[in-house]
């Protein structure tokens, strides 16, 4: 076999193997190779060139990282829902250990006894907020 026809083997098949990504849900890039300037087909965390075969692993850029500003407006507002989610939550407090007075099935005692416990850890971690100082 000549190196013509063995060159046109390889294309032959990494044309094949490009289709074959395309149609596993690869995607055929905009961006050229940075080899040879053919054309690139990504397919999960590889980028392969069609044309040189040049296979690169795909970086995923950092989504930036949120900033958040707390003005006065927002911290009050914050402040608020808390005071609102520490209402409800004592609510919910005072309705379980009413209900868990009368309740006689043991199982049914647990989860109300469970729940309870969770809200007071919630009610735990709202006084922390609360007590943290923004600037």
């Amino acid at each position: 076999m000549s190196s013509e026809s063995k060159d046109r083997v390889d294309k032959s098949a990494d044309i094949k193997n490009a289709a074959a990504l395309l149609l596993k849900g690869g995607s055929l890039l905009s961006e050229p190779c940075g080899k040879c300037g053919g054309l690139q087909v990504k397919f999960k965390d590889k980028t392969t060139c069609v044309n040189c075969g040049n296979k690169q692993d795909t970086i995923k850029p950092k989504p930036p990282e949120k900033q958040y500003i707390i003005t006065p407006d927002k911290l009050r507002d914050f402040e608020l829902d808390l005071e609102k989610a520490e209402y409800i939550i004592k609510n919910k407090i005072l309705i379980l250990s009413s209900d868990l007075k009368d309740e006689n099935e043991l199982e049914i005692q647990k989860q109300k006894v469970d729940l309870i416990e969770g809200y007071f850890r919630i009610l735990e971690k709202i006084g922390v907020l609360r007590n943290t100082h923004y600037s």
